[in-house]
């Protein structure tokens, strides 16, 4: 098993990379109300979404 990862090292590392990259995009998806354009200081922000 440790002769797996050593040998692996490099894309398991990448890929909790990428892993954790497209969790922070969802997030910050999440947070933007789903349209990730950022509308939180839009003037129309409070009726872009409803």
């Amino acid at each position: 098993m440790m002769t797996f990862i050593i040998q692996n090292l490099g894309t398991i590392v990448v890929s909790l990379v990428i892993a954790a990259l497209i969790v922070l995009v969802i997030r910050r998806m999440k947070k933007n109300k789903g349209c990730g354009c950022g509308c939180g200081d839009c003037e129309m922000s409070d009726i872009c979404h409803k």
